[in-house]
C-alpha cells in the first residue's frame, strides 16, 4: 500500500470512532486542540497500519507446539491504535451523544 492508501484508510479508521464526524465536519473545521489531536492521532493510526497491516496486530500466534496469546484491550477496537484511540478520546468527537 502506498503512503496515501494507508493515511486514507487511517483516517477512514478513526472517522468511525467518531461516528463519521471527522467527514461531516472536516478537520479543518475543528477547533485548533482538536486539529493538532486528529493530525497527531491519523499519523499514529497511520504507522499503526503500515507495521501491522490492515487487520492490526497479533491476538495469538503458534508456532509448532508453542502458543502465545497476546491480551487485547476491551474498550479499544481491533485495528485501532491504542495510542491513536487516546489521542481521539481526548477530543470529545467520540462521545455517542449528539451533538
Amino acid at each position: 500500500m502506498s503512503d496515501e492508501e494507508i493515511k486514507n484508510l487511517a483516517i477512514g479508521r478513526l472517522n468511525e470512532l467518531t461516528f463519521g464526524r471527522l467527514e461531516a465536519i472536516g478537520i479543518e473545521n475543528l477547533t485548533p486542540f482538536q486539529q493538532r489531536k486528529v493530525n497527531e492521532a491519523i499519523k499514529l493510526q497511520s504507522q499503526y497500519i503500515a507495521d501491522n497491516g490492515e487487520s492490526g496486530a497479533l491476538s495469538s500466534v503458534s508456532i509448532l507446539d508453542v502458543s502465545m496469546s497476546f491480551k487485547k484491550d476491551e474498550d479499544i477496537p481491533q485495528g485501532i491504535s491504542p495510542d491513536a484511540y487516546s489521542l481521539m478520546k481526548s477530543t470529545g468527537l467520540m462521545c455517542r451523544r449528539l451533538l
